[in-house]
């Protein structure tokens, strides 16, 4: 479904409309640190894992603290989509093993962030939020991790954004199959993952005049009562003043993004990214 849609699928509803539309006014986009992004969708209430920053020489004493396995990243607000760049290393799990990948990846950055891993997940689900000129803030939820392109299976939902409403459309969604207990493995925690979600929502409605876009790529939903995992593979792009909508580079990736909301979509929310 575009937003256009969504917009009159809402207006139609019993759902009480509320777009959420900044001014427009040009301004600088920058990408937020891992960690701090996690500390500020903290605040809002979104439970995040275990984690802490590191230099080279404390990532294996970090690691061991948390307790393995972890996951061992690079931590530069320029490198936000670490993966593609082979900045994660996953399931780390001696002294030993921590202190190789911390090596491996100091050609990338000196700062590090090793975080718990979680190893009993049951579905992988994608929250993203954006805000638009003509539409306002919308969120989407879709099927998160290496899902994500391959079902390209997403909804938009616009403000209020409601643990009723988000649950009526997760039951949309084809990866909701896995949420209920899928081919022998538990039901998910969809409690937690609506809790997750409204927590993501809270925090976008709290700071529309400053965000552009933000992406929690996956949050791995965990059996049924152990709660879920956001795992940020890259997060937001926050302007200093407003979006810019001049005629450089970073504003034209913006119009993009743009046409794409209007759009009928062909590709998950997790790739729109606005290039700074």
């Amino acid at each position: 479904m575009n937003l256009a849609g969504t917009v009159g699928e809402t207006w139609g509803s019993t759902q009480e409309l509320k777009l959420l539309i900044p001014d427009t006014k040009t301004g600088v986009d920058r990408t937020l640190p891992e960690a701090q992004a996690k500390a500020a969708l903290a605040a809002f209430g979104l439970r995040i894992p275990r984690s802490r920053s590191a230099t080279r020489d404390q990532v294996s004493a970090v690691a061991a603290e948390l307790g393995f396995p972890v996951v061992v990243k690079v931590a530069a607000a320029h490198l936000a989509h670490k993966s593609d760049v082979g900045g994660v290393v996953l399931s780390v799990r001696t002294a030993a093993e921590a202190s190789a990948a911390a090596e491996r990846l100091s050609a990338l950055t000196k700062n590090f962030l090793v975080e718990e891993m979680i190893t009993d997940g049951v579905a992988e689900i994608l929250v993203g939020a954006v805000v638009d000129a003509q539409f306002g803030l919308t969120l989407v939820i879709g099927a998160g991790g290496v899902l994500t392109e391959l079902l390209q299976d997403s909804v938009s939902l616009l403000p209020p954004f409601t643990a009723a409403g988000i649950h009526a459309a997760l039951q949309r969604l084809t990866v909701n199959k896995m949420l209920q207990g899928f081919r022998g493995k538990p039901p998910g925690d969809v409690p937690a993952l609506l809790e997750a979600i409204v927590a993501v929502g809270r925090y976008a409605e709290n700071n529309v005049a400053s965000l552009v876009e933000l992406d929690v790529n996956p949050i791995i939903v965990r059996p049924s009562g152990a709660g879920v995992s956001p795992w940020m593979r890259s997060f937001a792009w926050l302007r200093e003043l407003q979006r810019c909508l001049t005629e450089s580079t970073s504003c034209a990736m913006a119009r993009y993004l743009k046409s794409r909301l209007t759009a009928p979509r062909r590709t998950p929310w997790t790739a729109m990214r606005v290039a700074v």
